[in-house]
């Protein structure tokens, strides 16, 4: 079974990857707050700066025309990222509809 993600990829002016400290998701339509923060999968997400924004976990919270969903990056305890994406789902899966995959974070 595939299981799908919505996933960033985040760079500082010199394209390194940029570890965040903290990370999450809210959703604008009911607020609930996503942590996807795993001891397991940190280290990898923090090496190459890419991190999950919603999962297919979460496809029963969106709909076909999408949901308002903030992911919020925190580095040194300063937030650092704070963008919007709709997010919404097909039969199977959840999907990108607006919103940036890459950014450049000026630390």
């Amino acid at each position: 079974m595939y299981f799908n993600s919505i996933r960033i990829k985040t760079t500082d002016q010199k394209d390194y990857p940029v570890a965040l400290d903290k990370y999450y998701s809210i959703n604008l339509n009911n607020f609930r707050k996503y942590n996807f923060q795993d001891v397991q999968t940190d280290e990898y997400r923090r090496k190459f700066g890419s991190y999950p924004v919603l999962t297919d976990a979460q496809m029963d919270e969106v709909n076909s025309i999408g949901r308002l969903i903030m992911f919020n990056g925190l580095k040194r305890g300063r937030l650092v990222m704070n963008e919007t994406f709709i997010i919404g789902r097909d039969c199977c899966h959840i999907k990108l509809i607006a919103g940036k995959t890459q950014y450049k974070i000026d630390l």
